[in-house]
């Protein structure tokens, strides 16, 4: 591998990261909302209740 591969492969996994710490951002920012939350929480509870029903 080259240094300009070697540059292109850094590049990318940096902007990778900075997207992911961005999008934990945005999500840590909308959990603490009290509405997000309950939201949250009823829709993995339907998803608990119809997969315990099917089994």
């Amino acid at each position: 591998m080259n240094t300009a591969q070697f540059n292109q492969l850094e590049m990318l996994e940096y902007r990778a990261a900075s997207a992911l710490v961005a999008f934990e951002d945005r999500a840590k920012a909308l959990l603490e909302k009290s509405e997000v939350r309950e939201t949250l929480n009823f829709v993995v509870a339907v998803i608990l209740a119809v997969t315990l029903r099917k089994h």
